[in-house]
């Protein structure tokens, strides 16, 4: 599962247990904002959108 969004949200879905808990689990995070790209959220790097393509083609 990916993410889209390293703001408030998608921080707390990525926080949030219940997913695991019924087998999905994120492996990429993805935003447009400059500032966030590279950070690190819940153990995840965010990733810039415009490798969504790429990236998720990958982890799939």
């Amino acid at each position: 599962m990916a993410i889209i969004g390293a703001g408030h949200l998608g921080g707390a879905l990525l926080a949030y247990s219940g997913f695991g808990d019924r087998g999905f689990y994120t492996s990429a995070i993805f935003d447009a904002d400059k500032s966030k790209i590279g950070t690190e959220i819940g153990g995840l790097i965010v990733e810039d959108i415009s490798n969504f393509k790429t990236i998720t083609k990958r982890e799939k």
